[in-house]
This record gives structure tokens, sequence and C-alpha cells, in this order.
């Protein structure tokens, strides 16, 4: 609705046909450039093809080194854009909307994976529980640290701790493994 009332004013102001005939050229430009980057939404994207071949040169805001929101001033149309892996994850007309909607996706991501975190000790908590089921003495387990980064879109843990092992004694191990941002572990290893 408010594209046909922009469109309907637009058309009051241009009053000659050439003029209204570019203007509709130029809408129908980025009708086709729309359909074509809705279609790579979680896809991979060349944004830098992109921009050169749809002029798309100013950078509006980066939330990160992960993510990039991009608006093209002549065709009014912006895109965020997931650095890693150049994943297109929304496309929009109107830069507000880009930039509130990429707020609400590196958000939705940094929640995915705070959650899979013990906000207690830090631990994490799905690998401390794989930890504990292989130990003799599962009551012996004390956490000491986690690290952990991303790459891939994949969590990559790890932590050390120590416990008891089956002779009694305490001694300080490691784990690591790798997760998916909504939780599912793809592997695990200790590694002392």
């Amino acid at each position: 609705m408010k594209r046909l009332i922009a469109l309907l004013i637009t058309t009051l102001i241009f009053s000659s046909c050439e003029d209204l005939k570019k203007m509709q050229q130029a809408r129908n430009l980025r009708m086709r450039l729309l359909d074509t980057l809705e279609t790579g939404i979680g896809k991979p994207i060349d944004s830098t093809l992109l921009a050169k071949k749809h002029d798309f040169s100013r950078q509006l805001k980066s939330h990160s080194l992960r993510h990039s929101v991009y608006y093209n001033d002549s065709t009014n149309l912006g895109y965020f854009i997931e650095n890693e892996g150049q994943i297109l994850r929304y496309v929009n007309f109107d830069s507000i909307s880009v930039i509130e909607e990429s707020k609400r996706i590196v958000d939705e991501r940094a929640n995915k994976i705070k959650s899979q975190f013990s906000g207690w000790d830090g631990s994490h908590i799905k690998l401390e529980q794989a930890i504990k089921n292989s130990l003799n003495d599962p009551n012996s387990y004390e956490h000491i640290e986690t690290d952990y980064t991303i790459l891939d879109n994949k969590i990559h843990i790890l932590t050390t701790f120590r416990a008891n092992n089956a002779f009694g004694g305490k001694v300080v191990n490691q784990a690591k493994a790798v997760f998916t941002l909504e939780g599912e572990q793809i592997s695990a290893e200790f590694l002392n």
C-alpha cells in the first residue's frame, strides 16, 4: 500500500511521459533486483560483485566484523550480509528496516550462543554433561575454564576441568568440542 501511494504521488509530480517511463523503468529494476536478492536469502552471495554490478557503494553500519549492512542510493535497496561465507540474511527497500532487522538477527544469534553457556561459571552446559557422563567419578567434576570461538557458524569450545581419575587422584583435563549455533553436538574429545 505504501508503495502504491508513493507511486501515485510521484506520478502527480512527474507530468511528462518520458519522466514517467524512466520512473517505471527504475521501479522495475528495483523490483527485479529485490526478487533476485530475496531468492538468495540464506545462501552465499558475492557482495563485491553485487556492489560493483548494482553500485552498492555505501556501507550503512557494521555491527561487528561478522556482519555488514549496505544501501544503494540509486535503487533504494539495502541488504544485510553475514561476512563469514558472505551469506545474505535480509533485503528491503527501506534502510531503517534493514538496520533494525540486522540488529534483530545479530541479537538472535548472540542469544542462541549465550543460552548454551552457564551464567554462573561460563561452562558449556551440554559439553559439561557429556564430560560428566564419561568420567569414572562424575561427582568429582570441577569446572576450571571454558573458552570458545565461532568459526563457520559453529561453536568451537575448549573446556579445562578437574576430576578424579581411575585411581582416585585429582587430575586436570581438557575437552574440546564443536557445536552448532542451535546447540547440537558435532564432535567432542578429551585432550589429556
